[in-house]
């Protein structure tokens, strides 16, 4: 049975210890935390919501090893202790065995984002803005889908893009606390994209002699 959603117990627990810059489904703001050290983090220092949750899992899943909801709790966990290789296995298998929902798809793309940047894996960043697509395909307003997709377009120099999913999303959440980190992010990547639009003549000559030379 699943009396505790192991979903929302995750959602609180990357709210109240937020190591990834992406928007998990249904979780509260939290103010990013910079990890030390790359890499999964030991048993020890895990919060103990979830060493709880993992033991739920493992119950769920060794009652029923294709249960939807054990499999994306998971791999939504995975997600918070930095194992996108598990996180996309366990998915994309609740994928297989259960309804696809906006917010399954958003821990899948946010999976895909984490393995694209730990392999510096530009098909893995381009997957996770699919599979964004597809959450927003069933729920065009999507808060944690617009939020991913767009840091994930900046990710890959797609700015105008990226500025219109913050756009869409603040007329969506005007305000709150996602609202001010969206505003801020948005104000950035205005910035940036003005630097990229605004150059002079000159500097795109120098831009397409260099392309030019890297061509020939």
């Amino acid at each position: 049975s699943h009396t505790v959603d192991p979903i929302a117990v995750l959602a609180r627990a990357y709210s109240a210890h937020r190591t990834l810059e992406l928007r998990l489904p249904g979780a509260a703001h939290g103010e990013m935390r910079v990890e030390r050290g790359a890499g999964p983090r030991s048993l020890a220092e895990q919060p103990e919501e979830l060493l709880d949750v993992a033991t739920r899992v493992r119950k769920g899943l060794a009652r029923n090893a294709n249960d939807p909801l054990w499999l994306w709790a998971k791999g939504r966990l995975a997600i918070l202790e930095d194992r996108p290789d598990e996180a996309i296995r366990s998915l994309e298998t609740a994928l297989d065995w259960g309804p696809s929902s906006a917010d399954l798809l958003t821990d899948l793309a946010i999976s895909y984002w984490q393995r694209g940047k730990h392999q510096n894996a530009a098909v893995d960043l381009n997957h996770a803005v699919e599979l964004l697509g597809r959450a927003l395909q069933a729920n065009p307003n999507h808060q944690a889908a617009l939020f991913d997709r767009a840091l994930i377009e900046e990710e890959l120099h797609e700015m105008a893009p990226a500025v219109a999913d913050l756009e869409k999303l603040l007329s969506i959440e005007p305000s709150g606390p996602w609202s001010e980190e969206t505003r801020r992010r948005l104000a950035q990547l205005r910035g940036k994209k003005a630097r990229f639009f605004d150059r002079g003549p000159d500097q795109d000559a120098k831009r397409f002699d260099e392309i030019d030379r890297k061509s020939t």
